[in-house]
């Protein structure tokens, strides 16, 4: 079974915190404030299990209070609107992994750290926010441009970027052959993207005979590796990214 632990994963998705259990009376020093973070992280939580079972537009900021214990005048405290809290929720869930990449990147041969990359975005993928993530994403990024030009640019365009520089390395070893780095990392995104989305699907991933998430990696990266080989056929005209 993969491994979820690899990833970091933020604090949301789970119930907020019952502040009605209180310690006991002679170690209880009375009511106190939550650091402004912490109070984020407590409404991004309450939002990201209100938008996950109402979707976007049907969720309500009331909701979001209630599910998060707290007055609906402290959300806007720290968000101007229901896209607001969206946009930080995207930044949590998906942006922070990325952050932790970037500042911790995996280390030895460049294949090596591509499939570690790759492994590391699979256990977010086969993760309990994915699907959420996917659902929310495909809903409201159509109607929000600033919003879907916010994912891409923290999302999966970097992301893509990030493994277009470790396919480049790759390439510079002799092990794979010339072709765009952008491109190649492009279509390892997208194929990953699609099985993960397929998992949702009752039955999809018996109709293409994969048993479970390790075996679907491993086949998306035998693909990816007989594709790249240096004797590796082109079917078609690599268009190169600016």
């Amino acid at each position: 079974m993969t491994d979820s632990s690899v990833m970091h994963t933020p604090a949301l998705g789970g119930a907020a915190r019952d502040e009605t259990q209180a310690e006991p009376a002679a170690a209880d020093p009375g009511p106190r404030r939550r650091p402004a973070e912490d109070r984020r992280a407590q409404i991004v939580a309450a939002a990201f299990a209100e938008f996950g079972e109402k979707g976007f537009d049907a969720a309500r900021l009331d909701d979001v209070a209630r599910r998060a214990g707290i007055a609906k005048g402290t959300i806007y405290l720290h968000f101007a609107d229901k896209a607001a809290l969206f946009r930080e929720m995207m930044e949590r869930v998906i942006a922070a992994r990325l952050d932790d990449l970037e500042a911790a990147p995996p280390t030895g041969a460049p294949h090596a750290v591509l499939v570690a990359t790759v492994r590391q975005f699979w256990c977010f993928l086969m993760s309990d926010e994915f699907p959420v993530m996917h659902r929310l994403v495909t809903a409201v990024l159509p109607r929000f441009p600033e919003l879907a030009e916010y994912f891409h640019s923290r999302g999966g365009g970097r992301l893509r970027r990030i493994m277009a520089a470790q396919i480049a390395a790759v390439i510079d070893t002799g092990r794979w052959r010339r072709t765009d780095a952008l491109e190649a990392a492009t279509m390892l995104h997208m194929m990953l993207l699609q099985l993960a989305a397929m998992r949702g699907i009752a039955g999809a991933w018996r109709t293409v005979q994969i048993r479970d998430e390790d075996d679907a990696l491993a086949r998306v990266l035998a693909f990816f590796e007989a594709a790249m080989r240096p004797d590796a056929a082109s079917t078609a005209p690599v268009t190169p990214h600016a």
